[in-house]
């Protein structure tokens, strides 16, 4: 069996594209040469892979099911040229980071700031997004590590620690609640929340707080930003949970207060979450180092 990346690649475009011209277009390539390829690759395989049904194109049982296979091997293949790239200078490459909100925009800034001060010449591409799509991005592999809070239940991810996470209740400065101490969660029952979307890892600590002391989520505003919560808050249109990793200058100014609530903070983690399969090149080694070494 022999078979080129190349002509693996031309296959690839024809199966994508439903079209030998398209494929060859897209290849920067004659359209014989693309059947040409095909045409070996099929006898390389001894294997149909692609059947003309009424002038038109599509892959057979056995083209459909090596797409899939022949895809991951090119993806392979192009990490490694990234990597063998990366080899001829360590301090060079981008990394991709998917994080979800709160972390996303309140730590890794700093983060990624104090790491370009060591590696000025590795370029951070920073996705800020919820917990779901975070998930997304790793189940593609479009990424090359992730920063978040749960790490999902999902096999083929490696995890690791980050930083340190406290949850916790804030309320408006005037609110009725915001001098107390000690207050029960019973107090709660009435309030209204200021929440993310579902598939926020905050608001599911919320709800999973709440049903501990046999109390319902009430729902005031759904808000798509942790900027928009905080707003909410200070005028008044309900209380929160959030992040103290978000709060630090509001509650510093008194524009917000954390309310002394039993049971609160909730102290979870962060983590770096990454596939396990997939090649790490250079700069993202360093910047995975980076992170577990981190000091707030």
């Amino acid at each position: 069996m022999s078979y080129t990346l190349h002509r693996l690649k031309v296959f690839c475009a024809v199966a994508s594209t439903g079209s030998y011209t398209q494929a060859a277009r897209q290849l920067g390539i004659q359209q014989p040469t693309v059947s040409e390829q095909v045409k070996t690759l099929e006898k390389s395989f001894d294997l149909d892979l692609i059947e003309r049904i009424n002038g038109n194109i599509r892959l057979t049982d056995a083209g459909r099911e090596l797409y899939i296979h022949i895809q991951h091997v090119i993806g392979l293949a192009e990490d490694l040229e990234h990597i063998v790239e990366q080899l001829r200078d360590q301090n060079i490459g981008t990394v991709k980071v998917c994080a979800d909100t709160t972390v996303g925009t309140s730590v890794m800034p700093r983060v990624i700031s104090d790491f370009r001060l060591n590696y000025p010449e590795v370029h951070i591409i920073l996705e800020v997004v919820n917990r779901s799509k975070v998930i997304e991005r790793l189940e593609e592999g479009s990424v090359d590590l992730a920063v978040m809070g749960r790490p999902p239940d999902i096999a083929g991810l490696e995890v690791e620690d980050f930083l340190s996470n406290d949850l916790v209740i804030i309320a408006s400065i005037r609110h009725r609640l915001a001098n107390c101490d000690h207050l029960p969660l019973s107090e709660l029952a009435e309030e209204r929340f200021l929440v993310r979307e579902n598939g926020s890892g905050t608001r599911m600590a919320l709800i999973e707080l709440l049903e501990s002391a046999g109390l319902r989520l009430r729902v005031a505003m759904v808000l798509g930003h942790n900027e928009a919560i905080k707003n909410g808050v200070m005028a008044d249109l309900g209380i929160a949970l959030m992040s103290r990793w978000a709060l630090e200058q509001e509650i510093k100014l008194h524009r917000l207060v954390e309310l002394k609530v039993e049971g609160l903070p909730i102290t979870r983690r962060w983590h770096i979450v990454f596939p396990s399969g997939k090649l790490i090149s250079p700069a993202t080694r360093h910047f995975k180092h980076f992170l577990e070494n981190f000091q707030s």
